[in-house]
């Protein structure tokens, strides 16, 4: 593996410690670019190969690692918004509560829609909308028993992974 992920044995543990790293080595918050690029390369070789590990064919590798960065990419969108909102990860869907009112249209725009009986935002991917979450009568909490939940906040302005 890498000096980064040393000792990460599957992929909660790599994207827990990268949230770790990204922590202190984001330009953001104050660290430097080059080593977190150095981290974003060892974390693109790490969980690549931990999705190998898991049994993966090289073509559904690349595939999964597509499907991260777009998450990733939607999360930041939103979370650059600056508008006191709370955006969780669950499972493959982004979740979006807090002060969404201000943000209506830029989640809109974003592609982002809203289910009336969650009282939250929610985005997903087009092909992982399969299951249709934001209409059941099962509630977020569910939702995060079943699927995991990571919680994405800004702490004075600053974007990170709580």
């Amino acid at each position: 593996m890498n000096r980064y992920f040393d000792g990460c044995r599957d992929e909660q543990e790599i994207k827990s410690r990268y949230r770790d790293l990204a922590k202190q080595h984001h330009p953001d918050l104050g660290g430097d670019a080059e080593i977190m690029k150095a981290v974003n390369n060892a974390y693109e070789a790490a969980l690549k190969g931990a999705y190998r590990r898991a049994g993966m064919d090289e073509a559904k590798v690349n595939a999964r690692w597509a499907m991260d960065e777009e998450i990733a990419v939607m999360a930041m969108k939103v979370l650059r918004l600056k508008k006191e909102l709370h955006v969780e990860l669950c499972g493959v869907w982004l979740w979006i509560t807090g002060n969404t009112y201000a943000a209506k249209e830029e989640l809109k725009a974003f592609g982002c829609r809203f289910s009336g009986p969650k009282k939250a935002w929610y985005w997903h991917r087009e092909e992982d909308g399969q299951d249709k979450w934001h209409k059941r009568a099962i509630s977020l909490e569910e939702i995060r028993a079943r699927y995991g939940s990571v919680v994405l906040a800004y702490d004075e302005d600053v974007p990170k992974l709580t």
